[in-house]
């Protein structure tokens, strides 16, 4: 037994892994199971969505009009449990979102 050690940890939110220009878009409920909501709470934007498994298989990819306030359900009908890379991209930025379906 050591006494007087100490251990120092830093915990990192890793939910939102890169984001540049479209921090007004959200996601929710994250975990899900398959099904979630991604909202737009900034200015109108073409949005190209790029979900992808762990490995960088591509589960779905497909351009959205968001408008102001607006949202989109995504359904990833029969995907496996896991972990997932949500890519959101615009001529105004980027943002990743890891999501856990379980």
């Amino acid at each position: 037994m050591f006494w007087g050690t100490s251990v120092e940890a830093t915990v990192v939110d890793c939910t939102s892994l890169i984001e540049y220009g479209l921090d007004d878009f959200n996601l929710f409920p994250n975990p899900n199971n398959g099904e979630f909501n991604i909202v737009n709470n900034g200015r109108a934007e073409l949005i190209n969505i790029n979900i992808t498994d762990i490995q960088g298989k591509t589960i779905h990819n497909q351009q959205y009009n968001f408008n102001k306030g607006s949202q989109k359900m995504i359904q990833l009908n029969g995907i496996e449990k896991g972990i997932y890379l949500v890519k959101l991209n615009s001529t105004n930025g980027y943002k990743v979102i890891n999501i856990i379906v379980h």
